[in-house]
């Protein structure tokens, strides 16, 4: 098994899109990376630069990261448009190539079943995969696996409404029910 297979065959065991966590995943482990480790690299110090730093979501990812740790001074060059995009969103998009990958893959069974048992993919990197898709087998696969999965969620959802009517209100609420809000909210948009 290769290297890619092994990690998405980990993602499908998590909550979640597997795109969207190994993005995730490799988008913190760069910030880590540049807190700790390349902080002083010269090349990636001009690539800030002229990137004019990162951008929006990743810079308060770093803030957060950094908590209340000192912050290098980097002048700005000439002009306020950035000439190069933010690295992290690099690292992210490179990512998500592994959703090239997927698709290839679910021409075979045991990675079908890995992919059934998960989460699945979020609309963004469903209508993704669906266009890569040179297979219609695969296009219907996944296509078919979504709705599965949207049907358990709205059934969650409903119960989740259901559950905070007042008559309602003393029954038990399962965690598949608490949660899927907000499931429905990262199938659509993704997970950051």
């Amino acid at each position: 098994m290769d290297l890619i297979t092994f990690e998405l065959e980990l993602a499908f065991r998590k909550e979640g899109c597997p795109v969207c966590r190994l993005r995730s995943r490799d988008e913190a482990r760069y910030i880590s990376s540049f807190l700790w480790e390349f902080v002083n690299d010269p090349g990636i110090r001009v690539h800030l630069v002229n990137a004019l730093g990162f951008c929006r979501e990743h810079a308060w990812l770093r803030w957060l990261r950094l908590n209340s740790a000192s912050h290098p001074h980097v002048a700005f060059p000439a002009g306020l448009v950035p000439s190069e995009g933010c690295r992290v969103c690099q690292i992210g998009r490179k990512t998500e190539q592994t959703l090239e990958w997927l698709v290839k893959h679910c021409a075979e069974e045991e990675f079908r079943g890995w992919y059934r048992a998960s989460d699945g993919l979020c609309l963004p990197h469903l209508r993704g995969a669906h266009e890569i898709a040179e297979s219609q087998k695969t296009r219907v696969f996944l296509i078919d696996t979504a709705e599965e999965k949207l049907g358990t969620l709205a059934g969650q959802l409903r119960e989740y409404l259901r559950k905070h009517n007042w008559d309602y209100r003393d029954e038990p609420k399962l965690s598949e029910e608490q949660s899927s809000w907000i499931r429905a909210v990262e199938f659509f948009v993704g997970k950051p």
